[in-house]
């Protein structure tokens, strides 16, 4: 694999007008999957549910659908599995019913990957790169080991597993956007293809529509160096080949633009009361909805308009890849964190505006992030 350094154009020589926009919807833990009780909406039940009813833009030649383009493919997302939810340290239902719903996520061509077995921040726990393998191979093992469709939830197994190939388990999220340099040689060891746990995009000279293209970790992580700099540590080393897919940040629309995606003027400044850190003047909060939706209290309309308007800078400019990390678990009914402004239906009234958006523009492809690396290696114009 040839090393592909961090940079602001995109691969292969394309022009930008010629470049697909990607968006990874990717899902973190996915413990809730809504099958264990008839009127209760599960996270990954609605995720699939809403998925299967769509698919991605055709090319504009309709005779010239090109599968190295993923013109009208189906909408498929990434689903990095915590294992532990999967087997008797369960946390809300009985392991089998995830078990069942991650081998239905797996067989209807969604990406599962790795997210530990234990959900350990491996970062303030100082992890060695044994403590990395250990937490990954053990996940591995649930959503490899073969699968029991007789297994019911009086007779679960915990030997049983989801029966995924282990050549298909190609990238890992750590827990909490937490790691350290030791996990990215555990994940070569492992032979794994990406990783997807760096932020990216605070960098004041990125504005949205110049974040950074998905790179190889032979140079370390811009990303990351920022973020080491900032927190007083050292930055991760050289990982030749080991692609970085980077969740970057999202923007937040500033009061001119407010109007136009559906929101009340204002929203910048809310965000600076709830969060002092808040930069107002470039709008930046995580890419990840938790943040979004908790800590920063935001209702379904600034939820979707924060969105939009990311979504929209980056087909303005150079057309980096979209990654969002969701968690399944936050669209089930009963999530317990508090979220003041959004209902579970008005989460999931906003998962939808957000997909749907994203469908109507032409140039978008909803793709799994194990297909965003293929088509990184083998860069196709649309």
């Amino acid at each position: 694999m040839a090393k592909v350094l961090a940079s602001q154009n995109p691969p292969g020589g394309l022009n930008v007008e010629n470049v697909p926009q990607f968006v990874n919807f990717t899902f973190d833990d996915n413990g809730k999957s809504g099958l264990y009780g008839s009127g209760t909406v599960g996270g990954m039940q609605f995720i699939l549910n809403l998925f299967s009813q769509y698919k991605n833009p055709k090319a504009k030649d309709t005779k010239a659908n090109n599968p190295k383009t993923f013109d009208e493919s189906p909408v498929q997302g990434s689903f990095y599995c915590a294992g532990f939810y999967a087997g008797e340290e369960s946390q809300w239902e009985n392991g089998h019913f995830v078990k069942k719903i991650w081998k239905l996520t797996y067989n209807e061509g969604h990406e599962i990957g790795n997210h530990t077995w234990s959900h350990p921040d491996g970062n303030s726990e100082n992890f060695s790169v044994a403590d990395w393998e250990a937490e990954i191979q053990k996940c591995n093992d649930i959503l490899t080991a073969d699968y029991n469709p007789d297994e019911k939830p009086e007779t679960r197994d915990d030997k049983n597993g989801i029966g995924i190939n282990k050549k298909d388990i190609v990238g890992f999220r750590s827990p909490f956007l937490g790691y350290n340099d030791a996990l990215f040689t555990a994940l070569r060891n492992t032979g794994f293809k990406y990783d997807c746990s760096v932020s990216e995009g605070l960098q004041e000279d990125q504005d949205g529509k110049n974040f950074l293209w998905p790179y190889t970790l032979d140079e370390g992580s811009p990303g990351d160096a920022l973020s080491a700099s900032e927190n007083n540590r050292a930055p991760i080393g050289k990982h030749p080949g080991l692609w970085e897919i980077p969740t970057h940040v999202l923007i937040a629309p500033p009061d001119e633009a407010c109007e136009k995606y559906g929101c009340k003027k204002g929203l910048r400044a809310k965000l600076k009361k709830l969060d002092p850190s808040f930069n107002e003047k470039n709008g930046k909060v995580p890419g990840l909805d938790w943040n979004l939706w908790s800590p920063l209290e935001m209702s379904k309309e600034e939820f979707v308009a924060t969105y939009k308007y990311s979504l929209d800078l980056r087909l303005e400019g150079n057309r980096a890849p979209l990654c969002v990390c969701f968690h399944s678990d936050i669209y089930a009914d009963g999530y317990d964190d508090p979220m003041p402004n959004a209902s579970a239906e008005d989460r999931r009234d906003a998962f939808k505006a957000c997909l749907e958006y994203t469908l109507s523009i032409p140039e978008t492809r909803t793709i799994t992030t194990a297909n965003l690396v293929k088509w990184l290696e083998e860069p196709t114009a649309l």
